[in-house]
């Protein structure tokens, strides 16, 4: 993951916390990285949502799991090998 890393950049990562291992990464590939912790209301989803289709911003899925592979899906997030957001289908 740490690899694809650009160098003399800007990282924004949403809710998941940076520990030192992660900041000391990107502080070798000259890679400042923010903290931003949001609460999300009804008007931020729809922007958000409205981004989205338009096609100014772009999400990533890791994976997808099952319902009933919850437990797997728990899993990988805990691995820290995850890019992006893991789906649930229900």
């Amino acid at each position: 993951m740490f690899e694809e890393i650009v160098t003399d950049a800007d990282l924004v990562r949403l809710i998941v916390p940076f520990d030192n291992d992660f900041l000391a990464k990107l502080k070798a590939k000259n890679v400042t990285g923010y903290r931003v912790a949001v609460h999300a209301n009804e008007e931020d989803l729809n922007a958000i949502a409205d981004l989205l289709a338009a096609g100014k911003i772009k999400t990533h899925v890791s994976k997808v799991f099952q319902f009933r592979e919850m437990a797997k899906a728990h899993e990988h997030i805990q691995s820290k090998n995850t890019i992006g957001k893991i789906v649930a289908l229900v």
